[in-house]
């Protein structure tokens, strides 16, 4: 089926796509990532292990960060992020980033 360019996609931009950092500390995996130019808001997605990706958080657009406490030891988890806007279209999710977590002795 080809691609159909329709007034909405020539009229609206797309955000770029964010970049993600994690961190796993002591008590929580800390994410980072630079503002999206264009970006209202901002929707972080989370899955632990193979489960499907749940939306841990929705985020402001002056958010540039956010510390997942409810993370247990031994545990991977892996990090996305959709930034959105008022007069464009959604980016692309961000590059999935995952992070395990030590088991505690």
């Amino acid at each position: 089926k080809p691609y159909k360019v329709t007034k909405q996609t020539m009229e609206k931009p797309k955000l770029k796509k964010p970049v993600l950092v994690v961190q796993a500390n002591a008590n929580d995996n800390s994410i980072a990532w630079k503002k999206v130019e264009g970006a209202t808001r901002y929707v972080l997605l989370r899955k632990k292990g193979n489960e499907e990706y749940t939306v841990l958080a929705n985020l402001k657009k002056e958010k540039i960060g956010y510390k997942d406490t409810d993370v247990k030891a031994g545990a991977t988890y892996t990090y996305r992020l959709v930034a959105k806007g008022d007069d464009v279209i959604a980016s692309v999710n961000s590059e999935a980033v995952s992070v395990s977590r030590k088991k505690s002795r």
